[in-house]
């Protein structure tokens, strides 16, 4: 049995998919314990915060973080600072 999956036996992982690498950043730059927050210089990355431990994560090519939203969304709705 695959664990947590019941009557599952096994499981096949497709080798194309590619995720987005976190990088550990420095746990100071949390405002709030949890949650998400822009990167100062670079519109194209957010921090996320969980349990006052930060990581510094990508958004998808062709996105950039929306501070209102807290979400990564197409480039035609960034701002003309996000290039």
């Amino acid at each position: 049995m695959f664990l947590g999956v019941p009557n599952i036996a096994s499981q096949t992982i497709d080798s194309s998919i590619v995720c987005q690498q976190a990088r550990v950043i420095s746990d100071d730059v949390c405002k709030e314990p949890n949650g998400t927050f822009p990167v100062p210089d670079d519109c194209h990355k957010f921090i996320q915060c969980s349990n006052g431990h930060a990581n510094m994560m990508p958004c998808a090519p062709g996105t950039f973080y929306d501070e209102k939203t807290k979400l990564c969304d197409h480039m035609t709705n960034a701002p003309p600072t996000c290039k």
